[in-house]
């Protein structure tokens, strides 16, 4: 591009800009005041205020036009208005190119400076504890017949290290150890599961247990267990594994599993039980029985200032609210899902900056330069990024920090994202949100798809949102 052409550009776009503060004109082009952000002192690069009517341009050979958000919306809107020119509007905003110029959308010149106010708040999202007994303090559900979906099968992120008959295995992930339900508690997101490493071994396909196993479980450790703590309760269970799976079918095939409750009086000692009735039944593989609690579902329920007093008070409550013992606090392995949240002082939508992934790893984390360089690098396989509307520069990531780069606090993850896609939240199988299949698309389900899904997004943009990074 020669001076003359990029003089041209500068024209064409400082001629969509109104005065800073202005509020929509008639052709429904506006300016911003949120999105007026200063640069950082240490970004190295030419900077023009789009509210002064001017735009920052990145020159030399194969130039590329420089926008800001707000530049390129503006835009996409006004060549959206010509409903003879779709080609070019949908070349723009897809390709980024326009009349033969090649445009970038740089969401760094809507950085955050030193005056900007953000707030900050913290709350225990969930925990996960293994121990080699039930450290509960209250009455527990109990699940004879456990439900295929309780099985945990999808990675917490956790390992476990153990020896059984197949060898020493170290390092292996707890969703690949087989383990099944037994109980519940507090409600239907707390679970307890027994985790059975003496059925782990490298070639076992699934941690699901099959129907031997399951049978196995029930008629030699489960009941028996029950039976021996108390007689009166265990009479009222299935005689066997087949029985109660006879008795829950329904004409359809549908299964409708009964669940009885133990004392609390019981739980404790009901571990114990399980594993001595599985080796009085001649069960090697019920040595080395432990369980893992798994309590969610409390997000935003226990919200509380980030300092340090606050954060150990909010976490006991958290414990003594689910029932878990102090002995059970004090011989568990727990781990602790701390969610910060960060939001703008001012209303605005903040994202996160890709090229300061490390600093906030490394802060987070306090952990070295080196180990926050090395599990944020684009080629460590500890190390994800999930990028912001399709924009490279900001973006979530996703950590696994391993033994080196855990730090103090011992992280085992961390993950970094925004929350623009709370208002589309909808676990259904592999998927957490609304989504759309191909065959839906040829099944002609796009267009009522993308309209709900449009104006989801509409009603919820009650108010003018900024992007700060």
């Amino acid at each position: 591009m020669d001076d003359t052409e990029m003089d041209d550009a500068r024209s064409e776009f400082a001629s969509l800009f109104s005065a800073r503060g202005s509020s929509a004109d008639e052709d429904g082009d506006f300016s911003q005041p949120a999105l007026d952000r200063p640069h950082s002192p240490n970004e190295n690069r030419e900077e023009r205020r789009h509210g002064d009517g001017s735009m920052s341009v990145d020159s030399g050979e194969g130039s590329v036009v420089s926008l800001s958000v707000t530049e390129f919306v503006i835009l996409a809107r006004r060549l959206a208005q010509d409903e003879d020119a779709i080609y070019v509007f949908c070349t723009f905003v897809l390709n980024g190119v326009y009349e033969g110029q090649q445009y970038l959308v740089d969401p760094i010149k809507h950085a955050m400076g030193g005056s900007d106010r953000i707030k900050a708040s913290r709350d225990y999202d969930s925990i996960l504890g293994f121990g080699k007994h039930i450290y509960l303090d209250c009455d527990i559900t109990l699940h004879p017949v456990c439900k295929l979906e309780d099985t945990l099968r999808r990675n917490i992120h956790i390992k476990r290290s153990f020896t059984n008959i197949y060898g020493d295995h170290d390092d292996v992930p707890a969703h690949h150890i087989p383990n099944l339900c037994i109980a519940k508690w507090g409600g239907a997101h707390n679970m307890l599961r027994a985790v059975i490493p003496g059925l782990y071994h490298k070639q076992r396909p699934s941690s699901s247990m099959d129907q031997l196993e399951f049978a196995t479980f029930y008629e030699k450790g489960f009941r028996p267990a029950v039976e021996s703590l108390s007689p009166a309760a265990a009479a009222e269970w299935p005689p066997t594994y087949q029985a109660e799976l006879f008795r829950a079918r329904g004409k359809h095939g549908t299964l409708a599993l009964q669940t009885k409750t133990l004392g609390k009086w019981f739980v404790r000692e009901l571990g114990d039980a399980i594993r001595a009735a599985l080796h009085d039944n001649n069960v090697p593989w019920g040595e080395g029985l432990i369980f893992l609690y798994q309590i969610k579902g409390v997000k935003a329920s226990n919200g509380h200032r980030t300092s340090a007093e606050s954060a150990k008070l909010s976490l006991n409550e958290l414990f003594s609210k689910n029932s878990i013992t102090q002995d059970g606090i004090e011989r568990g392995d727990w781990w602790i899902d701390v969610g910060l949240e960060i939001s703008s002082g001012g209303e605005e939508c903040l994202a996160w900056r890709t090229d300061h992934h490390f600093h906030i790893v490394k802060h987070i984390l306090s952990i070295d330069t080196s180990n926050a360089q090395r599990i944020t690098n684009p080629g460590s396989s500890k190390y994800i990024r999930d990028l912001t509307s399709h924009l490279t520069a900001v973006a979530g990531c996703r950590i696994s920090p391993g033994v080196r780069a855990q730090g103090p606090h011992e992280a085992i993850y961390l993950q970094m994202y925004t929350t623009d896609k709370s208002v589309i939240y909808r676990p259904e199988g592999t998927h957490f949100g609304k989504h759309l299949t191909g065959k839906e698309i040829l099944d002609n389900k796009v267009d009522a798809y993308c309209r709900g899904l449009y104006d989801l997004y509409t009603d919820a943009d009650t108010a003018a949102i900024g992007l700060c990074v």
